[in-house]
């Protein structure tokens, strides 16, 4: 089963709050479900994401030069319809974030992922070492000033204008190093994570039985 991308949400941007909640609807079999979030300048202060209750696994996070926190989350198997994604902080800060769910993942785990940082240049390309074949990519960006373009083989998905950018590779990529880019006038830091589809069944398979005699 091919990967396909299911929904893409804002989840907007709360200021001096505790937790951003927002609704994402998954649907297909083979759910995954990523949050991008940032957080306050210098201070790891998100505690984590839960979508309709659930407790999301952090990917990573970092922090560039005087800049916010980077979050990227993953649920794999998240629940159908429309639920919750809730993203706390355990002081008041602004918080922002984006929840993209795909059908067709395998759901033992991401395949791969990196960081990176970038605060000379204005290009910021992320390359991860994709292990399973038809990978996607999926992309954590945040710069500190300007919009962001989207550079080769990224596709973006979300940006609500607070500097924040989920991104894809919008189909599958090829084992090894394989990257998403954005350029721009700041570019912070990414998160790249590749995620492989669910292996089919073999059709036409056959099953040997060996005969056995019993008494």
């Amino acid at each position: 089963m091919a990967i396909a991308r299911d929904a893409a949400v804002d989840g907007g941007l709360g200021i001096g709050v505790t937790s951003l909640t927002w609704a994402h609807t998954c649907a297909g079999s083979d759910r995954v479900l990523f949050v991008t979030a940032f957080g306050d300048v210098n201070n790891d202060v998100i505690t984590g994401a839960t979508y309709a209750g659930v407790t999301m696994t952090l990917v990573d996070k970092l922090v560039a030069g005087t800049d916010r926190y980077v979050y990227q989350f993953v649920l794999f198997g998240p629940a159908p319809g429309s639920n919750n994604a809730v993203v706390s902080a355990s002081s008041p800060i602004a918080i922002a974030a984006h929840s993209v769910s795909y059908t067709g993942a395998q759901q033992s785990g991401p395949d791969s992922h990196n960081t990176g940082t970038e605060t000379s240049n204005t290009t910021l390309t992320v390359a991860t070492n994709v292990v399973a074949s038809n990978c996607w990519l999926f992309g954590s960006f945040r710069d500190e000033v300007g919009t962001g373009v989207p550079g080769a083989g990224t596709t973006e998905l979300v940006d609500a204008a607070n500097g924040l950018y989920s991104c894809d590779s919008n189909g599958t990529v090829a084992t090894g190093s394989q990257s998403l880019q954005y350029t721009n006038v700041a570019i912070i830091a990414a998160i790249v994570t590749s995620f492989a589809p669910v292996i089919a069944p073999v059709v036409g398979a056959k099953i040997l039985i060996r005969n056995r005699a019993y008494v």
